[in-house]
């Protein structure tokens, strides 16, 4: 055949990380069960032609091979071919030694065995083929050396045995092959996830994939090796402990390879059963989530304390601008009563006009103070049955209502969780608008609820004047009014409340409206306390 075809077919692709370590302890072991070999001769068969200088040279070659894996990558490219090729000088080592002792029955054996051994630790059809002709060559040598060799079992077993490990290659070839595809697809997902994955033995890395890499800034061979702990600064070793492997995320500050650090949230687990010594590590960045929540956190505190500076603010604002504002109403009803007589209608008219307007400034301020105490003056959730809000809430109004003939129905109302006053707070302004904007017919007003998600789904419906489309956003605004003082009486802080009390309680709130065809507004609350 000759070399040129033997380098074809032993052409395999370069091991590469576990293959590498597979081909060094195979060198490493049949080098040593070679060398047990003598000292096993040297001892049963004490008188055999069994050279040690010959062995020992067949065995260093073959550790020299391993050896060289280390240092040189010419070695670690050709190190299958090597392999083989260390597999033909033992081989060749073994005939010699064979017919210097007339290949009686046990050396005969021992070809069987070495043979089979050798034919199992070879992965490639075609030097499997190419070590059964070199041995056959062998054999028929020492068959043409040795006639009495011709009327023995020996060629024709070599023969059986090569036949049989060629034949068994096709087996080995599939499970070889189905391992490496589960072996590339394992891998593919594995440098395909968005998290670092590093894979440790004893706090010491095995394998990391891509995105461990790019995480930490090292390139894998010089992740590999290192100790996990080595990574994570002195003061939080103790986050992880002595053998990382928490499946609780634990949030540690790395040192990346430049020095700078980078906040992960870590998550280990046992590989496998947990009786293997590999875990497993999974590394999440969270820095600019840290950040993101740091930054959150000032601007909630910075609000917190814009709000209670503005509700202190409208708290004395309101108190100090009431003093004022009652005197003037007082002074004006003085004027009124002692000089009404005596003054032209233009004049009372302007007196009446200015109390007027101190009366409105007053349920301004009131309203204002009252929004401004919604959170202040909150309580806590308990359960509330909505049927007596409604009915507590019917009270408060029973003069409007008896005024403008309303009528007031409502369905099967729930329980639920929340403060109450601020609920009835909520079902007074809903109520009194849909009274208050009605058009010529008595105002109709129905109340329902029906399960929505997790909550209820509250529904006031009337029969009043509408709400124009385009308006319909704006209203739950603060100061927000469609109309003129003189038409409907109001600040425009109403629907304000009714929204903020709403999403206190952790629901929302609308309206579906067409002008002259009245309003349903709609508002969720939660069945259970929201935080």
């Amino acid at each position: 055949m000759g070399f040129s075809g033997i380098r074809l077919y032993c052409r395999p692709m370069p091991p590469q990380g576990s293959n590498l370590r597979l081909y060094r302890r195979l060198l490493l072991f049949v080098g040593a069960i070679y060398l047990l070999w003598w000292l096993a001769v040297r001892f049963i068969l004490p008188s055999a032609f069994n050279p040690l200088g010959s062995r020992l040279a067949v065995v260093l070659a073959i550790w020299c091979v391993g050896l060289a894996s280390f240092v040189s990558e010419a070695a670690r490219r050709h190190l299958t071919s090597l392999f083989v090729a260390g597999l033909w000088l033992l081989t060749a080592h073994y005939f010699y030694l064979s017919y210097g002792n007339g290949f009686d029955h046990n050396w005969v054996v021992g070809a069987f065995i070495t043979v089979s051994a050798i034919s199992l630790a070879i992965f490639s059809r075609g030097a499997l083929f190419a070590y059964s002709a070199f041995t056959l060559s062998l054999s028929i040598a020492a068959v043409v050396a040795l006639p009495a060799l011709r009327d023995s079992v020996f060629l024709p077993g070599v023969f059986t045995v090569l036949l049989q490990a060629n034949i068994g290659m096709q087996s080995r070839l599939r499970v070889l092959k189905s391992l490496e595809e589960s072996t590339q697809r394992f891998r593919l997902l594995f440098d395909s996830t968005f998290e670092g994955i590093l894979i440790h033995e004893h706090g010491r890395v095995v394998q990391a994939n891509d995105a461990a890499v790019r995480l930490l800034g090292f390139q894998n061979d010089e992740l590999v090796g290192r100790q996990v702990l080595d990574l994570v600064p002195v003061d939080e070793h103790a986050l992880l402990g002595d053998a990382p492997d928490q499946s609780a995320p634990v949030q540690v500050q790395v040192v990346k390879r430049d020095a700078s650090p980078i906040d992960l949230e870590v998550r280990g687990k046992p590989l496998g059963d947990g009786s293997q010594q590999a875990r497993l590590l999974n590394l999440r960045d969270v820095s600019e989530e840290k950040r993101q929540a740091a930054a959150l956190k000032r601007s909630n505190e910075a609000l917190e304390r814009s709000n209670i500076e503005l509700q202190r603010f409208a708290f004395v604002a309101s108190h100090d601008l009431q003093t004022p504002l009652r005197s003037i109403g007082s002074f004006i009803g003085l004027l009124q009563s002692t000089y009404g007589e005596s003054l032209d209608a233009v004049a009372n008219d302007w007196l009446g006009r200015s109390q007027q307007s101190a009366k409105q400034l007053q349920t301004v301020i009131h309203d204002l103070l009252e929004y401004s105490q919604l959170e202040t003056n909150a309580r806590p959730f308990s359960p509330v049955p909505m049927a007596e809000v409604l009915q507590h809430t019917k009270t408060l109004l029973d003069a409007v209502i008896t005024e403008s003939k309303a009528e007031l129905t409502y369905g099967e109302l729930p329980m639920v969780e929340g403060d109450r006053s601020q609920l009835v707070q909520l079902m007074l302004n809903l109520l009194g608008n849909a009274i208050k904007y009605r058009g010529t017919e008595p105002p109709r007003v129905h109340v329902s609820a029906e399960p929505e998600g997790l909550g209820w789904r509250f529904a006031v419906k009337d029969n009043g004047i509408g709400i124009a489309p385009k308006h319909q956003q704006q209203i739950f605004e603060i100061f927000k009014r469609l109309h003129a003082a003189k038409e409907y009486s109001g600040t425009g802080i109403g629907l304000a409340v009714c929204r903020r009390v709403v999403t206190r309680h952790g629901g929302r709130i609308w309206v579906e409206s067409e002008p002259g065809h009245g309003s349903t507004f709609s508002f969720t609350l939660e069945k259970e306390p929201y935080p």
